[in-house]
């Protein structure tokens, strides 16, 4: 049997792999392009279509104010909030850049 060709699949599949490679944080968000927010190349160079809904979901999987929130106790929900807030602009700020990118008129401009 022949592995090299899985082997292979799997290095290309790790360097198409988009999306964010760590979280961002509110502070950031001023200093960073729609790219940058989706952790795409940082011009869009090379970037298609796929690759941009691909970075998307991924980006909403990891700021989504639900997946960021959690039970606990009172004493602790003040921080919490605190956190989901930012977690929020961050939110908000990841679908306002798919919305901007995913359009071919409002990219270019």
């Amino acid at each position: 049997a022949d592995f090299t060709s899985t082997k292979n699949n799997q290095d290309n599949d790790e360097e198409k792999s988009v999306g964010p490679k760590r979280k961002v944080t509110e502070a950031e968000l001023e200093s960073l392009n729609y790219y940058e927010l989706l952790g795409l190349d940082s011009f869009g160079v090379g970037v298609d279509d796929e690759m941009l809904r691909r970075a998307y979901h991924k980006a909403l999987l990891l700021y989504h104010p639900d997946k960021l929130s959690g039970t606990s106790s009172d004493a602790t929900k003040e921080k919490k909030k605190k956190k989901d807030d930012q977690g929020d602009a961050v939110f908000l700020a990841v679908q306002k850049a798919f919305a901007i990118l995913s359009d071919e008129q409002t990219r270019r401009a």
